[in-house]
């Protein structure tokens, strides 16, 4: 196939005529090549007449004759196609494409040398402000952006500070709470170890060492009389002190039940005093069984072990309750003669149970308290009870015979007093009162 002279020589303008040629549809050789074998042998045995090329064709011809060239017409010996290669706009034979090139490639490329052979003045004036106007946008939207990115950025410092002071507060309550717990929990369990309050048996058990110390403190008082007797001074002494608490009728009745409220006052005069072992402990509850302990061990013990072995082999502590009460009796009656065995027997009797009440007491935490009515007092029969046996309604307590105490156990809430009392009705016509004394 000849290529145009004109197509040759390098034009000079800077937009060349597209060189006249016609693509190959691919459609047209597709229909070729499915056409039926018997084409090539007719033609072979028709007459041959030579066509030359229509590159210049002098009249209009068919859309189909301008489109493509059929090979098979032009050379029927050969089956090869043929394609239209267009020269470059630089004078250059471009490299034949292969057969299976599609008019979209041909005009890809050729689309591609006009873009080359495009002078660059011709597409930047054009669009040069536009393109400095997108500039300035995208710079102001970029120092937008930069501002918000800041603020932001602040914010999240801002965030940051708060959210890691949030936390060690957070910490230090943590810390506050655990050690509260601890406390509670160890305060819990020091109130399970302290709390040992009064149970059924230790209030029967108390009730029992209260009776019993009021029996011994009675028998003294007794013994104390029958010895008081011969002698006179003593006996004289006596009397004046009864009278200076209140007892007016010197009975053989009132006398003993006098000198037992005497004797009563002397041992239990420091009942809340704590003793030696108990100023050495701070735990209530070692406290309470270090009482406890002591009441066992004088609990049994008989006089005849005092003769053996003496009081302070058993219990130093009771062994220094009995001096300290015997010189108080003693110095308060004015006893000078020596104590017969009878006597000093009944006296660590009482002096024991005193002991024991005492002990038992402080054996629970909190304490029992001890309960005490003086002089005067209005009689109250929840907390008192008559030292004759009698129930009155309403009187005056003269003298407190034996104390009481506070149990506020589940069977008794409290050991009552025992005291003597005076009921009477005063005359109002004469202006004085008369009171009959119940001893």
């Amino acid at each position: 196939m000849a290529v145009p002279p004109s197509a040759s020589r390098t034009s000079s303008s800077p937009l060349p005529s597209p060189p006249h040629f016609a693509p190959i549809q691919e459609e047209e050789t597709e229909q070729d090549e499915a056409e039926p074998e018997s084409e090539p042998k007719q033609s072979t045995a028709a007459t041959y007449h030579h066509q030359p090329t229509p590159l210049h064709p002098p009249t209009k011809s068919s859309r189909r004759e301008d489109l493509s060239v059929s090979c098979s017409k032009c050379r029927p010996s050969s089956r090869d196609k043929i394609t239209v290669v267009p020269l470059d706009p630089n004078g250059q034979k471009r490299p034949a494409s292969v057969p299976g090139s599609t008019p979209n490639s041909l005009l890809r490329s050729l689309f591609s040398a006009l873009a080359r052979k495009t002078p660059p003045h011709a597409t930047s004036t054009p669009f040069s402000s536009s393109e400095a106007q997108d500039n300035s946008e995208w710079k102001l939207t970029a120092a937008d952006l930069s501002r918000k990115l800041l603020q932001v950025t602040r914010k999240r410092d801002e965030a940051l500070l708060e959210a890691s002071r949030l936390k060690y507060s957070v910490s230090e309550l943590e810390r506050k709470l655990n050690r509260l717990e601890s406390y509670c929990r160890d305060l819990q369990a020091s109130l399970d170890r302290s709390a040992t309050g009064p149970t059924s048996a230790t209030v029967e058990q108390f009730l029992l060492a209260v009776n019993d110390s009021r029996t011994a403190v009675r028998h003294l008082s007794r013994c104390l009389i029958t010895q008081l007797r011969a002698a006179p001074r003593s006996m004289d002494r006596l009397g004046s002190l009864l009278h200076s608490h209140g007892l007016v009728k010197k009975s053989p009745g009132s006398l003993i039940m006098g000198l037992e409220s005497v004797l009563n006052r002397v041992f239990y005069s420091d009942f809340e005093r704590l003793g030696e072992v108990e100023g050495m402990l701070a735990d209530p509850a070692d406290r309470c069984k270090a009482n406890l302990a002591a009441y066992e061990a004088v609990r049994g013990l008989c006089w005849e072990d005092v003769l053996s072995k003496g009081t302070r082999h058993y219990s130093a502590g009771l062994s220094r309750f009995c001096d300290r009460r015997m010189s108080e009796v003693v110095g308060m009656l004015g006893w000078a003669r020596a104590w017969p065995e009878g006597l000093l027997q009944a006296f660590f009797g009482a002096a024991r149970g005193v002991w024991a009440v005492h002990l038992l007491a402080r054996s629970v935490h909190p304490a029992l308290p001890i309960l005490r009515i003086d002089r005067g007092a209005r009689f109250d029969p929840v907390y008192m009870e008559d030292s004759t046996g009698e129930k009155p309604t309403t009187g005056e307590v003269i003298m407190m015979v034996a104390p009481g105490f506070y149990v506020h156990g589940a069977t008794c809430n409290v050991v009552k007093c025992r005291v003597l009392m005076v009921s009477g009705e005063k005359s109002e016509r004469s202006g004085g009162g008369q009171k009959n004394e119940r001893v």
